[in-house]
């Protein structure tokens, strides 16, 4: 009998290691899969700007270009850190300021913990991180992936002719799934 309860409690031990294992790489993909979309995204909206000769930014646009470009300081690697400092400089000091990122709409308290599909503030409201912008789903209800269930914002009649209208057109980072 007692070789039993051990033989059980090894078994429960390996499969709690090799679902922890499991949980680890898919939150190891999911953060390059969020790093390659934001590089790219940064990349194509600084392209645009300067083409375009874009001064102003929309405060929703800027918010987006801001958690993108912070993620990306903070998770991204070596070929991340060029692109990451030439938008800090192209946006203006006062578009850099605390103001300017995002805070939990409840109670306005910075996020203390983020990860690729959630945001928690310091007073413990949690929100859905956006898989196409990064940025907070507040809209209720959010979009889901079909597929992976990873939240996604809505797209805005405000949206029209803006660089975020062609970024919530797309799919899921995470599984190119439709967003629903």
């Amino acid at each position: 009998m007692e070789v039993s309860e051990q033989t059980k409690r090894k078994d429960s031990l390996s499969t709690t290691n090799k679902q922890t294992t499991l949980s680890d790489e898919i939150s190891s993909v999911e953060k390059k899969l969020i790093n390659e979309h934001a590089l790219e995204v940064v990349e194509k909206w600084r392209e645009r700007k300067m083409s375009q000769g874009i001064v102003e930014i929309a405060n929703e646009e800027r918010k987006v270009i801001l958690t993108m470009v912070d993620w990306l300081s903070q998770h991204g690697d070596e070929k991340t850190k060029d692109t990451v400092s030439a938008i800090y400089k192209d946006l203006k000091e006062e578009q850099l300021s605390e103001l300017c990122r995002e805070s939990c709409p409840l109670c306005q308290g910075t996020f203390s913990e983020c990860n690729v599909k959630m945001m928690t503030c310091i007073n413990g409201h949690k929100f859905g991180r956006c898989c196409l912008t990064l940025a907070l789903c507040t809209d209720l209800p959010s979009r889901k992936c079909r597929h992976c269930d990873a939240p996604a914002n809505r797209l805005h009649s405000r949206h029209e002719g803006t660089f975020l209208e062609d970024l919530l057109h797309q799919p899921c980072t995470f599984c190119n799934g439709e967003l629903l």
